[in-house]
């Protein structure tokens, strides 16, 4: 949905520190192989290592137009980063997301098998 609306699209996978800071557990996935899994899908032009979630800071470094983010995510917190990132140029566009029951029913799988370790 993200290419479809742009030229050039660069995807950041969360590094491993990150998720741990954010989530309180590591990937069960390292980086470099997340990184390789996205970069080998056709839409993808380029893909970075997110190591924070300050988006201004991400927007001097890649210098990007548009941020795709999930609609899940909308609220307070993103409300902020609209505008912020309004000031440099730069928008956020929410897009349908995509994580559904699926998604969740891996999530309790990788939960259980890190339990189960």
């Amino acid at each position: 949905n993200a290419r479809s609306r742009c030229d050039h699209l660069i995807v950041g996978v969360t590094t491993d520190e990150l998720a741990l800071e954010a989530k309180g557990a590591s990937p069960v996935i390292p980086l470099r192989d997340r990184m390789e899994i996205v970069q080998s899908m056709r839409y993808v032009d380029d893909v970075v290592p997110q190591s924070t979630m300050d988006k201004l800071e991400a927007q001097r470094t890649l210098n990007f137009d548009v941020l795709f983010v999930g609609e899940n995510m909308q609220g307070p917190e993103w409300e902020n980063w609209e505008t912020e990132l309004a000031a440099t140029g730069a928008r956020v566009v929410f897009l349908p997301s995509t994580y559904d029951e699926s998604g969740q029913l891996l999530e309790r799988t990788v939960d259980d098998l890190r339990d189960g370790l």
